[in-house]
């Protein structure tokens, strides 16, 4: 803090010897120098200093009335000012952290319909532009915000509030509660690839609710509620979904090692982000259904890692529910497994092999992908990435995507 208010008095101060032309070292000046002495901010060297270098470059004493003083409140009231701006910017500093990402993508795809037809597409489009707003209010109390802009192929792009959030927590206790506009704990979707995984495309849910959780050492317990935008017909728009998670980590086991698992549970399925703009009726499906979802992560000395997802409907939907529900898509199931290894210090390689059933061509039947990611520079990664897609009606889907991505 002293170094920034010592570089402010220098400014000051040689913006003060400029502008007062008809004094050599006005009265101001020094009254300034002399209160910046005694606060401890510049030492008698320092303001004697101050005080040549100013003499030295004043030119002669200018008479007429177009001198200006400032009185010896006015300068102390800018100082107390300049303290006050630099003391609060430490404390919103410590109190909020700042954090985003860029993503920025190109790709060219090469499509077959299930005639046999075919078809090319490429683009450069900004995938991701993120900032997060993270705040300590005090020792209980917590938010969080999260702005998000993704260019979409067809309607450019809107700003959204992602996430905002209110979390109380305490260090000394193992329980937390969170309240707000989130992703639910349903699912995982862990990746190294560009492009999503496919258990995130069936499960992955954003919405009002209201949580609660116990974490305490290898153990993390949730338990939250929330209104789903679909609901049952004939129902009435209320409160009609549950999720459940548990997650453990092993310990003890070596530096950059980790093996981390977990289930989830959701009552309402339909109220997906991927599945309620899929609904044949807007907001409403015959029955709701539940969802389980179970994912492991290995990585072995920071060089190998494995990610494995499976998430699947527990019932059947109705066949009039979905646009790609019928007698024979009426249980919805996706899963994904990955495989990464670190070939260079900065070079990462990963395959993927992903899938679904009974999704009609929402999601791809058989999926296989590789990925390779080097770190340019800190924060600063660049990926190429290749994803064949086949669906069950034959159609498919190749596409080879680069991405640059900045975190900050």
């Amino acid at each position: 803090m002293r170094k920034s208010l010592r570089l402010a008095a220098v400014c000051g101060l040689a913006l003060l010897g400029a502008a007062e032309r008809a004094l050599a070292l006005s009265t101001e000046t020094e009254l300034l120098l002399d209160l910046l002495e005694k606060k401890g901010v510049i030492s008698a060297a320092d303001a004697n200093g101050y005080r040549q270098a100013i003499a030295a470059a004043s030119p002669p004493p200018a008479t007429g009335d177009d001198q200006h003083m400032h009185t010896v409140r006015s300068i102390e009231q800018r100082v107390e000012k300049l303290e006050q701006t630099t003391s609060t910017a430490a404390v919103l500093g410590e109190r909020i952290s700042v954090s985003g990402i860029v993503e920025v993508e190109a790709f060219s795809a090469t499509t077959k319909d299930p005639a046999g037809g075919s078809g090319t597409t490429s683009d450069i489009r900004l995938a991701t532009a993120e900032l997060d707003f993270d705040a300590r209010v005090n020792d209980l109390v917590g938010g969080h915000l999260a702005l998000l802009y993704e260019e979409d192929v067809d309607n450019g792009g809107d700003l959204n509030i992602d996430e905002g959030f209110v979390t109380l927590a305490a260090a000394s206790v193992p329980w937390y509660g969170r309240i707000g506009k989130m992703y639910v704990p349903f699912g995982n979707y862990e990746s190294h690839f560009i492009s999503d995984p496919l258990p995130l495309a069936l499960g992955e849910t954003g919405d009002t609710a209201l949580l609660g959780g116990y974490a305490a050492g290898p153990f993390d317990l949730s338990l939250g509620v929330f209104n789903g935008s679909i609901d049952k017909s004939g129902k009435s728009d209320k409160i009609n979904a549950v999720v459940a998670a548990a997650t453990v980590s092993l310990p003890g086991l070596p530096e950059g090692s980790g093996v981390s698992g977990g289930v989830s549970y959701l009552s309402n399925l339909a109220a997906s982000d991927g599945l309620q703009g899929e609904a044949v009726v807007a907001g409403e499906v015959a029955d709701l259904v539940d969802g389980l979802s179970a994912y492991l992560h290995l990585d072995f000395l920071e060089t190998f890692a494995v990610e494995a997802e499976y998430l699947t409907a527990l019932a059947d939907f109705a066949a009039t529910d979905f646009t790609f529900t019928d007698a024979a898509n009426r249980r919805p199931r996706a899963w994904n497994l990955e495989a990464a290894m670190l070939v260079l210090p900065q070079l990462e390689a990963t395959l993927r092999y992903g899938g679904s059933e009974e999704t009609g061509t929402l999601l791809a039947e058989n999926q296989y992908g590789v990925v390779l990611r080097y770190d340019l520079f800190d924060n600063t990664a660049l990926a190429l990435e290749y994803l064949d897609e086949k669906f069950r009606d034959d159609s498919r889907n190749r596409q080879t995507t680069m991405q640059v991505a900045v975190e900050f």
